[in-house]
C-alpha cells in the first residue's frame, strides 16, 4: 500500500533540525549558567548568613541573619537555590541535592 502523506520538504526538515539544535544549545547554556551560579555561592559560604529568599520545594522561605552590605549580590541563584538547604527544588526543575555535608 502506498503512503498517503507526501514526503517532507528538505528545507522544513533543516529548519526544524536547526530550531531543535538552537533549543538544545540554549538549554545547555542555561544549565551551565545555573552550575556557575551555584559554584560561585559555594565559593562564598559566609554569604549564607545574609538575608535572602530561597525556594525549599514548596514555598519561598526567608533565610539568613544579617542584612547584606549595600551593593552586595544575592546569596541564592536566579532560581532560588540556596546552599544552606539540604534539599531544594526550583519551581521548574527536578529536586537538587545541596552540598555533601548537608545531606
Amino acid at each position: 500500500m502506498t503512503d498517503p502523506t507526501p514526503p517532507a520538504r528538505p528545507s522544513l526538515d533543516l529548519a526544524g533540525r536547526t530550531r531543535r539544535a538552537i533549543r538544545r544549545l540554549r538549554d545547555a547554556l542555561a544549565d551551565y549558567r545555573r552550575l556557575l551560579e551555584r559554584q560561585a555561592l559555594r565559593d562564598r559560604p559566609w554569604e549564607e548568613d545574609f538575608l535572602h529568599w530561597a525556594w525549599d520545594g514548596d514555598s519561598w522561605q526567608l533565610h539568613g541573619h544579617h542584612v547584606p552590605p549595600p551593593g552586595r549580590r544575592l546569596s541564592v541563584t536566579s532560581e532560588g537555590w540556596c546552599p544552606a538547604l539540604p534539599t531544594t527544588q526550583t519551581p521548574d526543575r527536578p529536586t537538587v541535592r545541596g552540598p555533601v555535608g548537608d545531606q
